[in-house]
This record gives structure tokens, sequence and C-alpha cells, in this order.
């Protein structure tokens, strides 16, 4: 336990596995005490990277605490609370919920506050990754409470806690919050941890991918070296890290950079958490990349084995296979396969208008590229439908405080310059590409902004 908690994650696994084979000796592969080193051991199997042997050794551990200390047992419950990180990473999240449920039921039973704390926590992670953001702030918010009440504002079981509100709060574009969450994170760290703790590099890794989205490009770069010097090789946070740190190069412009540090993430996830939800969303991203970089051929081969991987660990309207839906409908519209990225699309929308109300940038997003696609199949019958949802974009990004909205804009007003083209409407084009060109100054948005300035060029 002392290994994991300074990070070393291979000895501490291999230390479990001794405990393991020597209390198997003292008292039998069957007995509760076994079950209780197979658990932990299963714990920092995890920890070191490997979710499938994680699983399995939980899977087994289980009934026999169950059968040893009896169901509704402290030894039982933490079992079941690890056991339900491990089956929402393979995608089993209604038997994680399960798990994680009856163990918070467990720790109020008996009254254990730092417990009661813990499991809220975990509760909090499987609802922020299922998108339910309100909840997971109620059980983090919960979880800070009885630490701050039982062990102090600054005590270094709060920093965590402050990281998953800002979290999700980073998830619901409630930037300034947010940030004031890491910051407060990061303080407490740097005072109470020494340099280089894999806590500070975790925090660093969110507050960096906070400015990226708030555009302070160069605060994001250090925030992300830090956190890379920091985070160990083969661990989902440093994939996570490698992850971050393209999605800065494509706000930067660099888009071969972008491909290259998102195939870091996807092998570094996929060692780390094998045939997981995280490993197969890295490989969107990746997918993604490359159609940035004109890399088409790469992405349709990447696309060939994602697809079907998401859609063995996620349930058909799950987000993740939305997000799926809208990299290949990308792709499938670059390939100008456009039937093909018109369904994808559809779906993709009508999942991020479930996950994120009508009012959302990601929603209008989601809009703007079926309406590209629409627009783009050259049937006069669907210009309508493509009008319309530009105009539902327009309305709702006008109204936004997002920072992204005015880029979103920027991507609207191109394909409405389009929609005009196509129907003759050369002043409304013109008018259209000048605002296009306006708002699609970032590095990311090069490819665009070029696109604009070349149909401005024919309208001359």
């Amino acid at each position: 336990e002392i290994q994991i908690g300074l990070g070393d994650r291979d000895q501490a696994r291999a230390t479990l596995q001794r405990a393991l084979d020597l209390q198997s000796r003292l008292s039998g592969a069957d007995s509760p005490a076994t079950a209780l080193a197979r658990a932990r051991l299963g714990e920092a199997t995890f920890a070191a990277g490997d979710a499938a042997g994680a699983t399995t050794l939980l899977r087994d551990a289980l009934p026999r605490l169950r059968a040893g200390y009896g169901a509704d047992s402290r030894e039982a419950a933490a079992a079941e609370a690890s056991l339900a990180t491990f089956e929402h990473v393979a995608g089993n999240r209604d038997e994680a919920f399960r798990l994680a449920t009856h163990a918070l039921a467990v720790a109020r039973s008996f009254g254990d506050a730092p417990e009661i704390a813990m499991r809220l926590a975990e509760i909090g992670r499987l609802q922020q990754e299922s998108s339910q953001y309100d909840a997971a702030l109620r059980s983090f918010d919960e979880s800070l409470r009885i630490i701050e009440r039982d062990q102090g504002e600054r005590h270094a079981r709060t920093v965590i806690l402050h990281a998953q509100i800002g979290d999700v709060l980073r998830y619901q574009r409630r930037y300034e919050e947010s940030q004031r969450h890491y910051e407060t994170a990061l303080a407490i760290e740097r005072e109470q941890l020494p340099a280089g703790h894999a806590l500070i590099g975790s925090t660093l890794l969110r507050l960096g991918d906070l400015q990226r989205r708030r555009g302070r490009l160069e605060d994001a770069e250090r925030a992300f070296a830090e956190a890379l010097s920091i985070l160990p090789e083969g661990n989902a946070q440093r994939a996570q890290a490698l992850q971050y740190s393209a999605e800065l190069a494509e706000a930067q412009g660099r888009f071969d950079l972008a491909v290259e540090r998102h195939r870091a993430a996807f092998a570094t996830f996929r060692r780390a958490t094998g045939d997981s939800l995280y490993t197969w969303l890295a490989a969107t991203q990746l997918m993604q990349a490359m159609i940035q970089a004109g890399r088409l051929a790469d992405a349709d081969a990447l696309a060939a084995e994602a697809v079907p991987a998401i859609a063995r660990v996620s349930e058909a309207d799950a987000y993740e296979r939305a997000v799926a839906d809208a990299a290949v409908g990308q792709l499938r519209h670059a390939q100008q396969r456009f039937t093909e990225a018109i369904a994808l699309r559809r779906h993709a929308l009508a999942v991020m208008t479930h996950e994120y109300g009508e009012q959302h940038v990601e929603t209008a997003r989601a809009r703007i590229e079926l309406a590209a696609s629409l627009a783009a199949a050259r049937d006069a019958s669907l210009r309508d439908e493509a009008a319309t949802l530009l105009e539902r974009a327009a309305r709702a990004l006008e109204d936004s405080s997002d920072p992204q909205a005015a880029d979103a804009l920027g991507l609207l007003d191109l394909e409405r310059a389009r929609l005009h083209l196509a129907t003759g409407a050369r002043a409304d084009a013109r008018a259209d590409l000048a605002q296009a060109m306006a708002r699609l100054q970032s590095p990311r948005r090069l490819p665009q902004l070029r696109e604009a300035q070349a149909l401005a060029r024919t309208l001359r």
C-alpha cells in the first residue's frame, strides 16, 4: 500500500502477489483472508495498467468475500467499489452502478464518514463518465463537505475532489468555476506533497486542458510539459496527457504533430486499459486528426478497427457511439460519401441533443456538420433541412457565452455560404464568407479559412 501511495505500481503489484501466495499457503485458496489479498492484488493490477487482469481477480474474490464476511460487510463493499470501476471501463455500466450503489449503502449503514466520502466520490466518477453531470456534482460536493468537516478545508484528501468537481464544470463549460477548483487543488498539492507527486501531474493535466479550451495556449503548453515530466510511462493518465497535448497541437494548427501525439495516446491507453472505451475513444480522436492531416486512407483503416470495437463496449445510443459516428461521418464526408455521412451525423446529432440539450455548443456543432453533408449531397430536396439546421445552430451559438461559440459560428458561416451559392444567392454568400473569414482566424481553422478565401475569389 505504501508503494501504491508512492506511485511505484509495478513493485506494489509484485509485493501483493507475494502476499497472495503466502496467504494461500497459510489459510487455503478459498479462505476469506486469501480473497482479501486477491482483491488488493486486483486493485494494484489495475493501477499497473492491466484492466483485464484486475477484473478477473476482483470477480474471483468478490463471491468469496461475501461468503466469508457477509454480503453487507465492509470487506465485500470495498471490493464491489473497486470492481465497479473495472466493470465501467469494460463497458458494463449497469453492473458498475449496481456495485457502487450497494457499496455506498454499506458505508452509510456503518456511519463511517471517510468511507461514505470515498464511495460518493466513486459514484460521482461513474456518473461523470456517463454524462450525468448534475448528479456527479451532487455526489462530489457531498463527499467534499464530509472531508472538509472532518479533516479541514486544506486537507490533502480534498485535492482529488476539487479536481473532479473542476472536471465536471469543465465539461459543462463553466470554465471560471472549474479553474478555481483546479487552482485550489494545485495550491494544496504544492503545499503538502513532494515535488513530482503524481497528483500534481494529474491536476496540471486538467488545468492545461482548461487553458487550451480558453485559448490560453502558452499556459496550456507549460502545464502539459510539467504533467508529462511527472506522469509515468504506460499509465492511463499519461495517455490522457498525450491526448490533451495532441488537442493542443490541433489548436496550434500542427496537424502532423497532433497525429503523432494521438497515436501515442491510443497506444498507451491500449496498454493501460486494454479493449476499453478509453482506448477506442482515443482511436476516434486519432482518426479525426488523420482526417485533418489529409491522411484519409489511414483514417479509413483505423475506422474499420475502431467502429466494431466501440460497438462491443457501448450501447447503441451511448455517447461513445455518437462520438464514433461523428468521427466516421467526418471521414465519409471527406471521402465524398455523403449518403453514409448523413446517416452517421443524424445519429450523432440525436445523441448529442439528448446528452447536452438543444442550446449547447456541441449540439450546434453537430447540426452544422449534418447540414454540411446535406448540402454537399447536391439534392435540392435536402437544402431546406440544411438551412433549418443552420438557423437553429446560429440561434444557439449567438446566445452562447462559450468561448468555442465564435469558432463554431465561423464554420456555420462557411456552410451557409455554400448553401447560398447552390441557390444562386451570391450577395448573401459573399456576406457569409466575409463573416466566416473574420471568425476562422485560429491556426486550427486554417484549412477552412483557405476554403472560404477560395470561394470568395469565385465571387469577385
